[in-house]
């Protein structure tokens, strides 16, 4: 079994999170000025701004994720609980013979258009980060790929892409 929580710096999710709720404040209470036209939009605009702001806060500020890779009923997956400071809940469990991709997120590599990425990186905008497709008809619609954005680090790497190389044989020195 091997186990990686990524602690990442959080002043950016706290700045974005900081300026959008100041924003959706000040937004507000321009509306509240006398004469000013359109009053309900610029409230609407700032319920929609604190609304970011605190999903914003609640995605990156409050919950951490934990990537495992361990052995259940015979068969090796990787695991991805969501951390918070009252719950662990396992939001992502895969089969790692079902694996077929490991590549680095990059500018010039994206998934192909319109597929659904399940995210679970825990900074806004990770400079390391890697996308897993996983090759399963049986769960996803229409026989697609399933994707899975991570920010691992290099010892796991290694351990899924030992896992790529074998096609879901037992990884060296798990």
């Amino acid at each position: 079994m091997y186990e990686y929580i990524p602690n990442p710096p959080k002043k950016k999710a706290k700045t974005v999170g900081m300026t959008l709720f100041i924003l959706s404040l000040i937004i507000f209470f321009v509306s509240g000025i006398e004469g000013m036209a359109y009053p309900a939009i610029l409230q609407m605009v700032a319920i929609i701004t604190m609304t970011v702001a605190i999903l914003l806060v609640g995605k990156y500020l409050t919950r951490a994720y934990r990537y495992r890779v361990e052995k259940t009923n015979g068969e090796y997956e990787f695991i991805v609980d969501e951390i918070s400071k009252t719950s662990m809940v396992t939001v992502c469990r895969l089969e790692l013979s079902k694996l077929s991709a490991v590549e680095a997120w990059t500018k010039g590599y994206k998934p192909p258009k319109g597929a659904r990425i399940y995210n679970y990186c825990v900074d806004i905008a990770p400079a390391d980060s890697y996308l897993l497709t996983f090759l399963d008809g049986a769960f996803s619609m229409n026989g697609e790929n399933i994707y899975v954005r991570v920010c691992p680090d290099e010892r796991l790497i290694e351990i899924l892409e030992n896992f790529l190389k074998q096609n879901g044989g037992t990884p060296n020195e798990l």
